[in-house]
């Protein structure tokens, strides 16, 4: 699976749906309104 992606990001483990957030903003892998989609899902968990 590895060779089907072309980086590997290093982070802590992701606690609350904001860190999860943060991590897709910073990647810019995501449309702003793929980001709101996933938020509006993770939000209260």
């Amino acid at each position: 699976m590895l060779a089907a992606f072309t980086s590997v990001l290093r982070v802590p483990n992701l606690s609350a749906p904001e860190h999860l957030i943060t991590v897709l903003e910073e990647t810019n892998c995501f449309r702003k309104e793929e980001i709101a989609k996933i938020k509006r899902k993770t939000e209260g968990r």
